[in-house]
């Protein structure tokens, strides 16, 4: 047995990483399709959000007005939901420095229908600042309603882009 040329043992080499296995294949299909989908998706539910909410505040509104039939707080508090609005789906800054009629061109600009300017366009702009406004809250709440569903489906960031 000693004259026997016997080999040692040789353990076969290590794998290497490249071509990897189809588990990871699967992983990172899976990372990118979620660096493609989660975007859009969180856009998708910004949008829905902040129609969402609103709406939510024009509701409350409306009730609220429904209890204490204040004409002026109800024009206030719809100034203050159609700048915040308005402000969200324009630039801050061009939206929050507009005053009289051409805030509220700008609102009728965000949806492309004269909502405000013919009607209520005054009223918006100077009916907070009036001790008792007469006007027909039952149509300013319409007109607000009509424009709030109105609004584009994508958000618009800057005069004329889409986001």
């Amino acid at each position: 047995m000693n004259g026997i040329p016997i080999r040692d043992i040789h353990l076969p080499d290590l794998p290497g990483w490249w071509p990897i296995a189809p588990g990871w294949w699967l992983v990172l299909m899976l990372l990118v399709m979620l660096a493609l989908v989660v975007p859009w998706l969180r856009k998708k539910i910004q949008h829905r959000s902040l129609q969402q909410l609103a709406n939510l505040e024009f509701n409350h509104i409306q009730t609220e007005y429904e209890q204490h039939q204040n004409k002026a707080r109800l024009v206030q508090d719809l100034s203050i939901l159609l700048r915040r609005t308005g402000m969200s789906y324009g630039s801050r800054q061009q939206a929050a420095a507009l005053i009289g009629n051409d805030w509220t061109n700008h609102l009728d600009a965000l949806t492309d229908k004269p909502f405000f300017a013919p009607k209520f366009g005054q009223l918006l702009s100077t009916g907070q600042y009036q001790r008792q406004p007469e006007f027909d809250a039952k149509a300013l709440l319409q007109c607000c309603q009509q424009w709030l569903q109105a609004l584009p489906r994508n958000k618009v960031t800057h005069q004329g882009d889409v986001s």
